[in-house]
Parts: C-alpha cells; structure tokens; sequence
C-alpha cells in the first residue's frame, strides 16, 4: 500500500518536472523567434545606394518624389561625366557651369539608370554630357547665339533641359572609350540625325541600340540629335533655376 503510494507521488513529480521543462524550453524558442525576427527587421532597414553599397540606417528612409530634381551621383556610381558646359571645350566655347553635375527629375533618374543596366548587360557603359540646365544658363547662351537651329530660344519656352527632364548622353565601353557615333557631340548637321545612313555601318549600329534601349525605358529620341533624349512624364514641369551644390 505505501509503496504504490510512493510510486503515484513519484509519478506526479516526474509529471510536474515534464511540464517545466516544457514551458522552459517554449519561453526560450520564443526568446530566439524574437531574435530572429530583429535580425530580420535590421537587415531590411538598409538603403540600397549608388546601385551596389548598402548602408544602415537608424530610421526609415522615404524615396524620393519623382517630381524631385536631384544629383544622379546621389543614386547610382555607374556613369562617365563629361560635362561638357562645366568647361569651355564645347560648342559656344564658354563654361556656364560651377562644376560638371548631372541633375535630374528622380523619375528620369530611375528610368536611366535601367538604362544603364541594360547597357552594361551588353558591355557598355553611359557617358553623360548635359542634363538638367537651369533657365538663366539658357538665357546666356541664348545672348551668346541668338540663332534657334542650334539654341533653344528662352523667350519661347527655352529647352527641355531647363526642366530637368532632357539628357544628353553617347555610350563607351566599359573601359570608357566612346563607342563611334558618326559625329561628334554637338555637331549641327545632317550628318547627326537618327535617320542618316551615310555613315559606316558601326556607328548606324551604335545610334539604334542607344536609341532602342533608352525608348525602351521611357525615353523620347530627337530626330535631328543622335544625343538628346527626353524623358516622357505624365507631370507638366516648369523651367527652373537651381543652382548646383559643387563639391
């Protein structure tokens, strides 16, 4: 008789001891699901930037408005610069800029950086030579030639550049040699147009697959400019006048 009750209590306690094991054993899988879950949580808290590096962050970041006009170098280190209004070898002769900076509305950037990953698919790499112009530089080069076939006359609604919606770009290889165009940036002939076969067949083939993946990611081409591309948007946009922020 005493032994059987021995043994029920024995039983009980073995019972009493499973059960705390269980619930030990439970607040501890939660405490590791928890852990997890932060670990999880602070590698989603990060900003993909310039298309490769993360950062950290400590509190969430927005995206930018894509009405924003904005420093591609901001977002993306897979450019050429070669500003050519930061300097005086260009065209007019005359530098309007401070310093070789590409702005651009954050939608244009987003749409040419997918161009620019699809180039690089293909072993090319973008070089940009204008993008946003503010209204006053377009005023002066206006004063400087007067002439609309090769200006875009400010008192007439001046340049899609002056909104921050027009680049103007040729394509290297991804070692930075320009790829063979048929003319040179800026050259105001028939020769530049998108549609003139007198030219070797290479340079006929450069213009198309320019012209082929830019319109495939949002871009409007100008005939007589084998260059300028424009970003088509829904939202109307006015000149502006922001000035750069040099380094």
């Amino acid at each position: 008789m005493i032994f059987g009750k021995i043994k029920y209590l024995m039983e009980k306690f073995n019972l009493i001891i499973i059960g705390l094991l269980i619930i030990l054993f439970g607040c501890n899988q939660d405490n590791i699901n928890k852990k997890k879950q932060e670990t999880v949580k602070s590698k989603t808290d990060t900003l993909v930037h310039k298309n490769s590096d993360s950062i950290s962050i400590n509190e969430p970041t927005q995206e930018p408005a894509d009405t924003l006009l904005t420093d591609i170098e901001s977002f993306s280190d897979n450019f050429i610069f070669e500003i050519v209004y930061a300097c005086e070898n260009n065209f007019f002769q005359k530098k309007f800029y401070n310093c070789p900076k590409c702005y651009l509305r954050y939608e244009a950037i987003k749409a040419l950086i997918k161009s620019s990953n699809d180039f690089r698919k293909i072993g090319y790499k973008i070089k940009l030579f204008d993008c946003f112009r503010p209204f006053k530089v377009q005023e002066e080069m206006w004063k400087t030639l007067p002439d609309r076939r090769y200006v875009a006359n400010p008192q007439t609604g001046g340049s899609i550049h002056n909104k921050g919606a027009a680049v103007d770009l040729t394509l290297t290889d991804l070692s930075g040699k320009n790829l063979d165009m048929g003319t040179e940036f800026d050259y105001f002939g028939p020769e530049s147009a998108h549609s003139y076969s007198n030219i070797d067949t290479i340079c006929i083939y450069n213009r198309r697959i320019l012209k082929e993946i830019m319109e495939k990611n949002g871009f409007k081409s100008l005939e007589s400019e084998w260059w300028h591309y424009t970003y088509i948007s829904k939202n109307k946009y006015k000149n502006a006048n922001k000035i750069f922020e040099c380094n």
